[in-house]
């Protein structure tokens, strides 16, 4: 990360991302994101999302929070696909746990997102979205490793 970049609790700059399919995006640039406990959380240039993580599985839900979350959703995206994050400059694995808090938080310190909104987002991911996980290394509870 370039020296001297101020970050915000939530992440650095507008993000800027190309629709590159119907309901998927691409960024354009890095955005960072810095966690409650001073952690930077990057999401790479190129990394894809459908702009949110509410499944479609729930017509409602997805249809009212689908424009929230957009920045939060590529990181979280990117979690999920690889089962890793970017934090302090190092690629390391990253357990759906983690990944679905580091959602959470980046949802809460975004000033776009309505707060009643980030709960409701928050359970979605954790209740439905272990299918989508890719890092497949621990129980869908988050509890242990797989058999």
């Amino acid at each position: 990360m370039e020296v001297g970049v101020a970050l915000m609790p939530y992440l650095s700059g507008n993000m800027k991302a190309e629709e590159v399919g119907p309901e998927d995006w691409a960024l354009l640039e890095d955005i960072h994101y810095q966690r409650p406990n001073g952690d930077i959380v990057t999401t790479p240039k190129g990394s894809r999302s459908d702009g949110c993580s509410v499944p479609s599985a729930l017509p409602l839900a997805y249809a009212l929070l689908k424009k929230y979350g957009r920045k939060a959703g590529f990181g979280h995206d990117r979690g999920y696909r690889t089962g890793k994050l970017i934090i302090n400059g190092v690629e390391v694995e990253a357990s759906k746990r983690l990944i679905d808090e580091i959602f959470y938080e980046s949802l809460h310190d975004d000033p776009w997102v309505p707060k009643s909104a980030v709960e409701v987002m928050y359970r979605a991911v954790v209740v439905f979205g272990y299918s989508s996980y890719q890092g497949k290394k621990e129980s869908p509870d988050g509890t242990g490793a797989m058999t």
